[in-house]
């Protein structure tokens, strides 16, 4: 029987599932904004088809009882594929598609992924849905009757319909918003890139933004041409864009105000009341803010960044005396960005170096750094962030296993309270905030 599904806005059913036996969970959403409805296992009546890649064939295998209990599961090995039936059809209307992710948690834990994520299942389509899985860690892996292991997705095809600007969202819902962002500069673009972010991410939850940088426009004919392709995006868009500008020269800031865009100058709007505060005009010279015209200072950002590049994971110890700041921890918690990021930004001499096994089986931080203790800040990170990290570089090893990156992060911190070692969470936090963070806590003053 028919359980409800996917809706429009106006209450127009987008989805409609029907369940193909009495003890069927019917998709449902975890929480008032998931994003998809929960799929779930349903191994009660039949069997699961399944490659098996050792075999290089397909095997129909009958669902097992785990431990005399009444919940079923069927095992996958390394590289098996299986197609796990769901126990629901359902009815789309025209013009849209279901589709198939597998849970982030069960792609998580359990290695098993949607190898043609995302699936889609047409609107044409009659029967069960399955969910194709893959066992992609390097064990085998149960899949049990009733377990969430996938999350499906209503998607609309074709053009938008809630009018221009706008974009078909998943389940039908009132679309997001959808802008284009110019950010126009006579120079690089790199502080109009910078400024329009900062008013962008009070947005993002609301409205997607397509930025789109044109940088040197610094001629009447390089204007016209900015113009050009900025009435090219309001004409396909169907709505203005928005132009972020760092535009010194009035001629050229004159022209891109007549596009069909909304211009934002940020030096039109600041330069004005700080010479009227200051009792003099500026020098409308192009390229101050990122150009070499102060050497000195430029000299020491690249000295600086040269630094943290021969300083890098522990290397030329014995110059670290140079180092006005050396960061500590273990493997890719993010200590040689960091260090590339404060060099750059702030002119810090910055050095880092890995902590290991060897130091936790010595229970000591690196015999060469503690002359240098008055410099050290650790950086630390929750072990699941740490472990996905690992994952990516080496799949499925012992380094990215989440056994070995608790026990890495446990002894690290040991060490840290032991040797009195201020230290950040990563998690959650942009390199900006972490280097940001660090000087605010250190109390070392930018060089540039």
């Amino acid at each position: 029987m028919p359980h409800g599904g996917l809706e429009k806005p106006d209450g127009a059913a987008v989805i409609v599932f029907e369940a193909l036996a009495p003890d069927i969970h019917p998709p449902s959403r975890s929480t008032e904004h998931s994003a998809g409805y929960d799929l779930r296992a349903h191994l009660e009546h039949g069997v699961v088809r399944i490659y098996r890649q050792e075999l290089d064939r397909i095997v129909d295998e009958r669902p097992i009882a785990a431990g005399g209990t009444d919940r079923s599961f069927v095992e996958l090995q390394p590289g098996d594929r299986a197609l796990v039936p769901t126990g629901f059809r359902a009815r789309l209307p025209e013009g849209y598609e279901g589709q198939i992710r597998v849970r982030s948690s069960i792609a998580w834990k359990k290695g098993l992924q949607v190898p043609n994520a995302p699936g889609t299942v047409d609107a044409d389509y009659p029967d069960e849905w399955f969910i194709l899985i893959q066992n992609t860690s390097s064990r085998p892996q149960r899949v049990s009757h009733g377990e969430r292991i996938g999350a499906g997705v209503g998607r609309g095809r074709g053009e938008c319909e809630h009018g221009p600007g706008r974009r078909s969202g998943e389940h039908g819902k009132l679309a997001v918003p959808q802008r284009t962002v110019f950010c126009v500069s006579d120079d690089t673009g790199v502080t109009a890139e910078h400024l329009g972010r900062s008013l962008m991410s009070q947005f993002r939850e609301r409205v997607e933004f397509r930025q789109v940088t044109l940088p040197f426009v610094s001629t009447p004919e390089k204007a016209n041409d900015a113009v050009e392709v900025i009435n090219r995006a309001a004409a396909a868009d169907g709505i203005r864009p928005i132009v972020f500008a760092t535009l010194v020269g009035d001629p050229v800031r004159e022209i891109i105000r007549t596009s069909d865009g909304l211009l934002i100058d940020f030096l039109e709007t600041f330069l004005g009341p700080l010479e009227a505060e200051l009792g003099m005009q500026s020098a409308h010279a192009m390229g101050r803010a990122h150009g070499m015209s102060d050497v000195a200072t430029y000299n020491r950002r690249i000295d600086a960044t040269n630094f943290a590049l021969g300083h890098d994971d522990g290397v030329k110890m014995w110059e670290f005396d140079r180092a006005d700041l050396i960061l500590i921890g273990v493997s890719r918690t993010g200590k040689t960005p960091t260090c590339l990021y404060l060099a750059l930004q702030y002119g810090i001499y910055s050095a880092n170096s890995p902590l290991n096994e060897d130091d936790f089986r010595r229970d000591r931080i690196p015999e060469s750094l503690l002359d240098y203790s008055d410099k050290l800040f650790a950086l630390t990170i929750s072990a699941d962030r740490l472990a996905q990290i690992r994952q990516e570089r080496l799949p499925d090893s012992r380094y990215a296993s989440l056994q070995q990156v608790e026990y890495e992060i446990a002894e690290a911190h040991r060490l840290y309270e032991k040797y009195n070692v201020p230290y950040l969470d990563t998690t959650q936090s942009s390199i900006e905030e972490i280097s940001a963070t660090i000087l605010d806590r250190t109390g070392l003053e930018r060089r540039i």
